[in-house]
């Protein structure tokens, strides 16, 4: 089975890329490293994708000097539900603050904006820490959901 996995740090790409190896070894990771690459990869394989696990801050285009949008991750979501292309999907994220001024975000708010727009295809957020362990159990989890879901 196919995810589309979208992380453009390579650190955090690791850890996860060896987590779903060793837990899920039935599932194989699309590699997407921005917001135009992950849009193009689900356009052209939509229909051997069968969920999608992503990151929220991410630059626009590969190998982009550019600073990371803030949100690339719910534009993405959003450019799914236009075309129709709606995958199971977690957010996997290591910050817990998003935008600036008014217009940001805890990870708690973004993650209710998300269900309420995305559902029901938007599953939860996967809050990532290098340094805790706890990330590994909710991601598995929820990458069981998107194989269950895809039977």
């Amino acid at each position: 089975m196919n995810l589309l996995f979208v992380e453009d740090d390579e650190d955090k790409a690791n850890k996860i890329i060896i987590e779903l190896e060793g837990k899920h070894p039935e599932v194989t990771l699309l590699r997407a490293r921005s917001f135009t690459s992950a849009l193009q990869m689900l356009v052209k394989r939509k229909n051997e994708i069968a969920g999608i696990v992503l990151d929220m801050s991410m630059p626009n285009y590969d190998n982009s000097l550019e600073a990371p949008e803030h949100f690339a991750g719910r534009d993405l979501l959003k450019q799914c539900k236009l075309r129709k292309i709606e995958k199971p999907t977690v957010v996997v994220t290591m910050l817990d603050r998003f935008g600036s001024g008014s217009a940001q975000l805890t990870l708690e708010q973004l993650d209710r904006q998300l269900e309420e727009e995305f559902c029901p295809a938007y599953l939860g957020v996967v809050y990532f820490s290098s340094t805790q362990e706890a990330w590994k159990s909710q991601l598995s989890g929820f990458v069981t959901k998107i194989m269950e879901s895809a039977k």
